[in-house]
């Protein structure tokens, strides 16, 4: 009569079942729960010699009786259905449940769903099988049985997060979906199958489908390894049998390998073998660990894909590394088309053998192929890129609608069995391509981006990424540009990204591809590091800055080198404007003088040299030969204090004299203004409207006396006559 309500099943220490167990009841809607009773390992091993007559199976889902009744087959509400085999403990994450056998010479199946069961999970568990009879050994098999009236075939079968091994026999197999042929050829099929998240490791088969609509195939981490070729190994195999959309996405294909020899085309190994009348979606997986070991010499035939079905692959990463033993050419491809014509779209495709015949493609598909990446290791002359052609640009010129916008580069993996991009190939923009509805993920789950995405299964950041850059740099600055690590241009200084002056002065703005922990620095100049911003502090010599992270606003206070600065001199309005004007400065160790250009009541110069680097604080300082042509009158502070070195700290410095040592009088200089001159009782005493260099002497030119005065100057003098110079102006008077 079945069950009344839900039960769970805790295993509480290992088991050793020496009589394979049949689960065969009518769960009436309710669910039935296998788990460890507590996060400790637990291990149900079975160790029958013989099989059962049939089902065959150690532990059998579904199984009525010994043989398949008619009352049982011919209605299907009688099921077990809703049964969940979980090897976490409750709260646990650990693979605590493990299900194997003991006996190497029985050929069974370790877990077997049989017939019309539906909602079956098996998750979280290890299921290995240890046999190494060759007579199709299985962990875990979902078997379609045709009864009487109607076919019964499981339903919703989920397998998730397991460890499943069958890699003792060589013709050990993971997972398979078959029908049982004592009972004839049912038109039913396993419909909702989810295989997903499991580590496979078999010698034959991966998991082989049959009988089977559609299914949903993804993140598996997949292991074929085959010492001895017996037949023909494959890892994902759809069959005649098979029916719908299978979505197969997201797996890791680490090893392909094989020992024996491949006597003939019908043996060798394919890691998805892709039949029937189905549809089937390949995309995100990554093809690595392809193959030959041990004594193998004979003929090739290894494919990553022989897709045989209608269907798209779709960002997906194949690397053929150089197979360590190759004597005999078979075919040894990442995909082989069997008369059929997918889309191939957004792939890498990496051949790294150096001598064996290999093709990326077999042959020219007529559907639609475009934004691969092709390459072939440099130097095997045997190599083809798609069918016949050695190179993209011979198979683009004879196939003019293909792959026009492919690419032919080579690609920087993390291993030769983790095929993530690094290094160089992360924000390489050779490798990108439009997104594709549908493939909204990368092989991570991380997030495809649009309009453009990765080509290959590993998307490891937004390749559209932009960031907006406002910048206030030194005065003068003609040109701004920025380098760093862009998308697309990392640290280029050759051409890198020029920003654009805005309205405000000195601001420049502009957007590029980045991502927001983009390192960068501004320049003035391309080509050149020396022309990058800098810094500079009280006390220490000016030196290169560091690499900023991102901020919309920047401020570049000076650049570490120009290529020349424009001064613009102008001068005080009470300070005469001199007919010449010069300057000297560091730029030549101040060895010889440099002239500027009158223009009016201002004068203009270039401070440069031969290399056009002028380096920031290069010291410079004017001066004029007015009013004494022998004489350099140097310009100083408005209280007649000598004036520091002026610094370079922009392209374009707009510089102000106060006034000069030996003052200059002005054009527009009042008579009130001049120094007034008065002879006292005792000597000479000088009313000064402004400080005034003063020279005193007497009537032979002998100095007496030479000073700078503010305010007021005296001086006690016997009688005689003196020559009294106030700001180079000559006065004679009588004490």
């Amino acid at each position: 009569t079945g069950v009344g309500g839900d039960v769970v099943f805790y295993i509480t220490d290992n088991i050793t079942e020496p009589t394979n167990v049949g689960l065969g009841v009518n769960t009436n809607g309710h669910s039935i729960t296998i788990r460890p009773d507590q996060d400790a390992d637990r291990t149900i091993t079975f160790t029958k010699l013989s099989d059962n007559t049939s089902p065959t199976g150690h532990f059998v889902i579904g199984y009525l009786g010994t043989g398949l009744t008619s009352a049982w087959s011919d209605d299907n509400t009688i099921a077990t259905s809703n049964v969940t085999i979980d090897g976490y403990a409750e709260g646990g994450s650990t693979k605590r449940l493990k299900f194997t056998n003991a006996n190497t010479t029985h050929g069974s199946r370790v877990i077997v769903v049989v017939g019309a069961c539906e909602n079956t999970t098996i998750k979280n568990c290890i299921v290995e099988n240890t046999t190494t009879n060759t007579s199709s050994p299985v962990a875990i098999v979902a078997v379609v049985r045709k009864g009487t009236a109607i076919d019964v075939a499981p339903k919703n079968l989920v397998l998730d997060n397991n460890t499943i091994t069958c890699n003792i026999s060589t013709a050990g197999m993971g997972i398979r979906i078959t029908h049982s042929a004592s009972s004839g050829t049912p038109t039913s099929k396993l419909t909702g199958l989810v295989c997903k998240n499991n580590v496979i490791n078999a010698q034959r088969r991966i998991l082989e489908m049959n009988y089977t609509n559609g299914g949903e195939i993804y993140s598996n981490t997949i292991n074929l390894n085959q010492p001895t070729t017996a037949s023909l190994g494959y890892g994902i195999w759809t069959s005649t049998g098979c029916s719908g959309t299978f979505n197969i996405y997201g797996n890791k294909f680490v090893t392909i390998s094989i020992g024996g020899n491949e006597s003939s085309g019908t043996l060798g190994q394919r890691a998805m073998s892709l039949g029937g009348s189905v549809t089937c979606n390949v995309y995100n997986n990554t093809f690595a660990g392809m193959n030959r070991l041990g004594t193998a010499t004979g003929q090739v035939n290894q494919t990553y894909i022989f897709f045989g079905c209608t269907g798209n692959i779709y960002n997906n990463t194949f690397y053929m590394p150089a197979l360590t033993s190759s004597t005999v050419p078979g075919y040894y491809r990442a995909i082989t088309l069997s008369s059929a014509n997918p889309n191939i779209k957004n792939n890498i495709f990496i051949s790294n053998e150096d001598n064996l015949t290999n093709e990326l493609i077999g042959s020219v598909t007529t559907g639609e192929s475009d934004y691969n990446n092709f390459y072939l290791k440099a130097g095997n002359n045997k190599a083809r890129v798609v069918s016949t052609y050695a190179t993209l640009a011979d198979y683009q010129a004879a196939n003019p609608t293909k792959d026009a916008n492919s690419k032919s580069k080579d690609v920087n993996f993390v291993s030769a069995t983790d095929l993530s991009l690094t290094g160089a190939s992360i924000d390489d923009m050779d490798l990108a391509a439009p997104a594709i509805d549908g493939v909204t993920t990368d092989i991570f789950g991380n997030a495809r981006h649009t309009p453009n995405v990765y080509m290959g299964a590993h998307e490891p950041n937004n390749l559209n990424d932009t960031q907006t850059f406002i910048v206030t740099v030194p005065n003068g600055t003609q040109h701004v540009y920025i380098a760093g690590t862009f998308i697309g241009k990392s640290w280029d200084i050759t051409t890198p990204y020029e920003l654009t002056a805005k309205a405000n002065p000195n601001e420049f703005i502009g957007t590029f591809p980045a991502h927001s922990n983009v390192e960068y620095k501004y320049l003035c100049e391309t080509g050149d590091w020396d022309y990058q911003e800098a810094v500079y502090e009280e006390g220490i010599p000016v030196i290169r800055a560091t690499n900023r992270t991102y901020n919309p606003n920047d401020v570049v206070d000076l650049w570490y080198r120009v290529k020349s600065v424009t001064l613009n001199v102008s001068f005080e309005a009470t300070v005469g404007v001199p007919n010449q004007l010069f300057l000297t400065s560091s730029i030549n160790n101040w060895e010889s003088a440099i002239e500027l250009t009158k223009s009016g009541a201002t004068f203009t110069g270039t401070l440069t040299n031969t290399d056009q680097k002028v380096p920031a604080n290069t010291e410079y300082k004017y001066f004029t030969n007015e009013p004494n042509p022998a004489e350099q009158n140097w310009e100083c502070n408005l209280d007649m204090t000598p004036s520091a070195n002026r610094k370079t700290i922009a392209p374009v410095m707009n510089d102000t004299i106060q006034r000069f040592t030996t003052r200059l009088v002005s054009e527009t200089e009042v008579p009130a203004l001049a120094p007034r001159l008065m002879r006292t009782t005792t000597g000479i005493r000088v009313e000064l409207t402004e400080p005034a260099n003063i020279e005193l002497y007497n009537i032979n030119g002998s100095l007496i006396e030479k000073t700078k005065a503010t305010g007021t100057y005296t001086r006690d003098l016997n009688n005689g006559i003196y020559i009294i110079r106030i700001n180079g102006k000559s006065t004679k008077f009588v004490k």
